[in-house]
C-alpha cells in the first residue's frame, strides 16, 4: 500500500494556464475587476 501511494506521488502532473497580454480573457478580467470595484467602493 505504501509502495502504491510513493508511485501515485512520484508521478504528479501539475499544470497551469496563462494568457499572454491583450489575450481577450486579460481584457475580461480587467474589465470584471474594474466593475467589482466600483461595487465594493459604493457598498463602503
Amino acid at each position: 500500500m505504501k509502495e502504491e501511494l510513493m508511485a501515485e506521488a512520484s508521478s504528479y502532473l501539475f499544470t497551469s494556464e496563462s494568457v499572454t497580454e491583450g489575450h481577450p480573457d486579460k481584457m475580461c478580467d480587467q474589465i470584471s475587476d474594474a466593475i467589482l470595484d466600483a461595487i465594493i467602493s459604493k457598498e463602503i
